[in-house]
């Protein structure tokens, strides 16, 4: 690969190694999961490829037939977490897509109110699984271009089935 590489003038990279060694793909995880972040992630993958162990936080039920080289204290981390907030060195953060978020008729960029309540709340994006609203919203613009930009289904219920905000107290 290196003399090919040369000869075209380009970086060498071989991308089904991990895949051929751990029966997987960790940069690609299933329906239901978000990679936080490929680049980290191809390092992270190459570190286990040259011998670096890896311990597993949280709960991804398609990683236990993985063939990883696990050991309970080492230092690289696959962390399934909805949570925010920086990616360390030497971990592989992968979101489950596990978050509702409720969203209202007539809100005013309700994408922008969204990413600032998920902020708030300390969820990462990429673990939103899904928009509802009542069924009275589905004529509403904002509440379809909010799901578009999450690139998440809207879903329209009763208004009974809504989830209650956070710190809920109300009727309705």
């Amino acid at each position: 690969p290196r003399e090919m590489a040369a000869l075209l003038q380009t970086v060498p990279a071989i991308t089904t190694c991990g895949e051929l060694r751990f029966g997987t793909c960790l940069l690609h995880p299933p329906a239901g999961y978000a990679l936080a972040d490929i680049e980290a992630g191809k390092h992270f993958v190459a570190d286990l490829l040259a011998g670096a162990a890896v311990r597993v936080e949280g709960d991804a039920p398609w990683l236990h037939t993985i063939d990883l080289p696990r050991d309970v204290s080492a230092r690289h981390i696959v962390r399934i977490s909805p949570c925010a907030g920086t990616v360390a060195p030497h971990e592989l953060r992968i979101y489950p897509r596990n978050v509702v978020a409720r969203v209202d008729a007539g809100t005013q960029n309700v994408a922008a109110v969204l990413r600032e309540a998920l902020c708030e709340a300390g969820i990462a994006a990429p673990a939103l699984a899904c928009l509802v609203a009542k069924k009275s919203a589905m004529a509403d613009g904002e509440c379809a271009r909010a799901a578009s930009d999450f690139d998440v289904p809207l879903r329209f219920v009763e208004a009974t089935e809504l989830p209650r905000p956070r710190g809920y107290q109300g009727e309705g």
